[in-house]
């Protein structure tokens, strides 16, 4: 961009310099509240938070919008005048990472049902994503994952679905899994 356009009322540039404060803003915040940390043992920064929240399906919506979302990343509790919408996508920016991370490593070996517990599913069985993201812990096994009874990485994220803050297809479509996930479930 020139000076010209500039002058002439082109805010392209304006936009974009505002969008990208908001993009590190908002990982100020998250690795405020994570110390950066994915998964135990892998961490990241903010270059890292900004690179990975560009890949979402989820930032083309919100990216325009992002200044809403930095406060509301750091708050504990969603309450109030928030539109399920802006608290639905808020839950994703604060997880995002640990539960793509989780699920891509999940999927990348799947376990299945042993047909063992409460006689819900089968043996062989694909497991509910309930089940992987309340359970799965990425370290597990050496580093191979496994489930370990409602200790895994994406508990918190698992408590929102369950309290009916956001759905399974809505998490999924946010981060780009649902075709993986569709797959592993047929």
């Amino acid at each position: 961009m020139n000076l010209e356009d500039f002058l002439s009322g082109d805010d392209s540039f304006i936009k974009s310099l505002s969008r990208q404060k908001n993009e590190l803003s908002l990982a100020k915040n998250w690795l405020e509240e994570t110390g950066g940390e994915i998964v135990e043992g892998l961490h990241t920064d903010e270059v890292g938070y900004v690179t990975s929240l560009r890949e979402l399906p989820l930032y083309e919506d919100i990216k325009d919008n992002l200044e809403l979302y930095v406060d509301l990343v750091r708050k504990e509790s969603l309450r109030g005048s928030i539109s399920d919408e802006h608290k639905i996508n808020t839950y994703v920016l604060k997880h995002f990472m640990t539960v793509k991370h989780s699920l891509e490593h999940f999927l990348s070996d799947p376990d299945y049902a042993s047909g063992n517990g409460n006689g819900k599913v089968s043996f062989g069985s694909a497991l509910g994503l309930g089940s992987v993201l309340s359970s799965y812990d990425c370290t597990l096994n050496d580093g191979d994952g496994g489930l370990n009874d409602r200790r895994g990485d994406c508990r918190k994220i698992y408590d929102a679905i369950k309290a009916g803050n956001l759905t399974d297809d809505e998490l999924l479509s946010s981060i780009g899994l649902e075709d993986e996930w569709s797959a592993y479930q047929n």
